[in-house]
């Protein structure tokens, strides 16, 4: 879960205290962080300073990435991370991982739905080659297929385009 609109300025206060250099204040400022995002980006409170800065520099990155994409419009900033994953030849297992690599520093819900978006659409791609055209128009690759009863009681099925079956009220 992302922080709320309203949260945003107390996460900005919270990272700055992770710069604290009261060991108590950061550990208190990481705890308030977790029940905000749900999140902890690695941070150690007892860590070196190194270790502290690292964490404190990806709570930065998290940040400005959750301001961007509220500014942007969660919509804009999804379409933007899709178009800039490149898909490995031989989908499957290369596909996921690649995915999961490319989608790393979202939020784990935000990560999952898009993985299952992407998955979805490079399945929906390579069915649509092998799709035989639409019975109505001829035109499009038919992707829905419509069972009728004849009032003989027989059954048929067609195969007709998404826009076709649109017009038909299917």
């Amino acid at each position: 879960m992302s922080a709320s609109d309203a949260n945003l300025k107390t996460v900005k206060q919270l990272i700055d205290a992770l710069e604290s250099d009261d060991a108590f204040e950061r550990r208190q400022a990481i705890e308030n962080l977790a029940l905000i995002t749900q999140q902890r980006l690695d941070f150690a409170w007892r860590g070196s300073a190194e270790e502290r800065q690292s964490s404190i520099d990806r709570w930065r990155k998290w940040l400005a990435r959750e301001e961007k994409r509220r500014k942007g419009g969660g919509l804009k900033a999804a379409v933007e991370l899709l178009q800039s994953v490149e898909l490995p030849a031989g989908g499957g297992a290369n596909l996921q991982a690649a995915l999961e690599k490319a989608f790393q520093h979202l939020p784990p819900e935000h990560k999952k739905a898009l993985i299952a978006q992407m998955l979805a659409k490079v399945a929906a791609d390579s069915q649509s080659s092998s799709h035989d055209p639409c019975e109505r128009c001829g035109k499009r690759p038919a992707t829905v297929k419509v069972t009728e009863r004849a009032e003989s009681g027989e059954y048929g099925q067609r195969a007709l385009c998404e826009v076709c079956a649109g017009r038909e009220g299917v």
